[in-house]
């Protein structure tokens, strides 16, 4: 009887044994599968693999290096509350499905994201960073992105994030909770729609690109970027003499006219708070009467867009406020009329026996065009006014559907940034 027993317990040892390595090898196989499907991006490299006994896959010293830097992103530990990752992305509208998971979590413990030029165009306002129009009064900080937290003190950002989804009948809810360490704490949570079912691994990014929101919920508290912002803010001479508080809450009612809109008294008077107190926890909602596409989401910012998100806002978890916009007229300055260009004159010259031609003179002036014609200037500088004002520069690298690839210098070297084609309020093209 006890040889019966102990050799039942060396199979099961066995067998537990072998689904634990086929585990394991199933992960493994999956990150290679990633890691193949990232190499036109980076290198993705990993350094263990290991179950814990609550079932979670735990993957050590995660680490990508992008392209043409100098640094890696790196990842102390990541935590998967799957066997499989691809159940993390098959969005199964049945949850009676063979195999269909409701709920999944991925947690990044020890991110480590150097700022380099693939990631320093990327605005703080739309990462969920810093309330819409916060910085407006700084000069030169008045749209902050990633790569200006350089000139604030911040060399890598060093932070743990936890991504969380779960199926609730028609949609999808997805939370982030993300801990920056000296910059802010930033959670969200998304509620997304889809009108036909989803079941393969790439129907996560067609529910992002043709799905719809019906919730939405960010709140920031900040843990140093304010700080660090506002000193830099409080150089600027208008700042000096009317005061940094008074300042700022000009330059954010400016940013709210220019798109035709007005806040509420209420609105008004939570954003002064928010100046006194920028410690204060800050939560912002959206309630649209109706899902509104994802597409809507990403092509320009304007009035009617904004009043139909419903936003509401609560401060230092209060409770939730409307945010009543009314419409008023836009206080946005027209576009600076386009100089005629002058005359240059060629002058032909023989030089080792080979003719060249000297251009003498100003070089063409810019010439403002239509959107339908950008494709007809691939390699032309180029000056862009946004629809939210924001005004940019350098050259068109080519035309991929409805984006066009800006060109740009960064303080890290040239980049090329995707730009939605329909964000683009007015454009003037050179040679």
């Amino acid at each position: 009887m006890k040889k019966w027993l102990t050799r039942l317990f060396a199979v099961s040892l066995i067998a537990a044994a072998l689904v634990y390595w086929h585990r394991v090898s199933v992960i493994n196989g999956q990150l290679e599968s990633l890691a193949a499907e990232l190499t036109e991006y980076g290198q993705l490299s990993w350094e263990s693999l290991i179950f814990d006994p609550r079932g979670r896959a735990l993957v050590g010293n995660l680490s990508f290096r992008p392209h043409r830097e100098p640094a890696a992103i790196r990842v102390e530990s990541m935590i998967l509350r799957s066997t499989d990752l691809q159940r993390f992305t098959p969005l199964l509208a049945d949850p009676d499905a063979p195999g269909a998971t409701r709920s999944w979590s991925i947690d990044l413990i020890g991110l480590r994201l150097p700022i380099g030029q693939q990631v320093s165009d990327w605005p703080l306002e739309k990462l969920g960073l810093l309330l819409p129009f916060r910085s407006r009064a700084c000069p030169g900080l008045e749209r902050p992105t990633l790569g200006d937290l350089i000139q604030l003190g911040y060399g890598q950002l060093e932070m743990d994030i936890i991504l969380a989804g779960l199926f609730i009948d028609d949609h999808l809810q997805i939370d982030v909770n993300a801990e920056i360490k000296e910059l802010s704490n930033a959670r969200q949570r998304w509620e997304l729609a889809w009108s036909e079912p989803k079941t393969q691994m790439d129907d996560l990014k067609v529910l992002l690109a043709e799905g719809s929101l019906r919730e939405l919920d960010y709140q920031i508290q900040d843990r140093g970027l304010l700080q660090r912002l506002d000193a830099a803010c409080a150089s600027g001479a208008e700042a000096a003499v009317d005061g940094l508080d008074n300042t700022q809450l000009r330059a954010w009612m400016r940013a709210w006219s220019d798109l035709g809109l007005e806040p509420n008294g209420i609105a008004q008077a939570a954003f002064r708070y928010h100046l006194e107190a920028p410690s204060s926890p800050v939560l912002i909602s959206a309630r649209p009467d109706q899902a509104l596409p994802m597409s809507d989401l990403r092509s320009s910012t304007d009035a009617d867009l904004l009043q139909a998100l419903n936003l509401g806002f609560a401060i230092a978890d209060g409770p939730r406020v409307s945010l009543n916009l009314k419409k008023v007229p836009t206080t946005r300055a027209a576009a600076v009329p386009v100089p005629v260009a002058e005359e240059t004159t060629g002058i032909l010259r023989s030089e080792n026996d080979e003719e060249s031609i000297i251009a003498v003179g100003r070089p063409p002036g810019w010439e403002q065009i239509p959107l339908d014609a950008i494709s007809d200037h691939i390699g032309y500088r180029v000056r862009i006014e946004l629809i939210d004002g924001t005004r940019i520069a350098g050259r068109i690298a080519g035309i991929d559907g409805e984006q066009m690839a800006l060109l740009s210098q960064s303080r890290m070297g040239e980049f090329v940034r995707p730009l939605p084609i329909l964000d683009i309020a007015a454009i003037e093209v050179r040679p």
